[in-house]
């Protein structure tokens, strides 16, 4: 990656990754608003349950494994069966397939994947990024997501 550095990197990845860019990711919220529409939310337990669950669980561990150079489409697949609903999985995929084509605008990329967390590994490992920002930008960005 000659006249391409970290820091650039970073920064580049730090304004797809967030969550107000028009990647679609803005527009998903985990079906917050229909638990609105049924009534009184616990915001914090609902975050909370999200947290522990879909981020600590699902997402995060994948994006480590995308980082780590797992079969990209191996972990697509492993996506699928772990997202139950098939909103869930179709707006992963939308989110991951407009970060990859944002992010092949910045840098030419060899990443094949459509997941979000699968491509946001994958992305973060191709541009020489460390995977502990890459998890906490991630985190950041799905709980801010979850929150508009």
């Amino acid at each position: 990656m000659a006249g391409f550095s970290p820091d650039r990197s970073l920064l580049d990845l730090l304004q797809l990754a967030d969550s107000a860019f028009p990647s679609g990711s803005y527009a998903y919220s985990g079906g917050l608003e229909s638990l609105y529409g049924e009534g009184d939310v616990q915001l914090e337990a609902h975050l909370r349950f999200l947290l522990l669950n879909s981020l600590a669980r699902v997402e995060l561990p994948v994006v480590r494994l995308a980082f780590g150079g797992e079969d990209l489409r191996e972990l697509d697949l492993l996506v699928d069966v772990l997202l139950p609903v098939a909103e869930q999985r179709e707006a992963s995929r939308s989110v991951g397939r407009s970060l990859l084509r944002a992010a092949a605008r910045v840098q030419p990329t060899e990443v094949e994947a459509e997941h979000h967390a699968v491509v946001f590994g994958a992305v973060w490992r191709e541009w020489g990024l460390e995977l502990g920002d890459g998890l906490r930008v991630y985190a950041f960005q799905a709980l801010r997501r979850m929150a508009y």
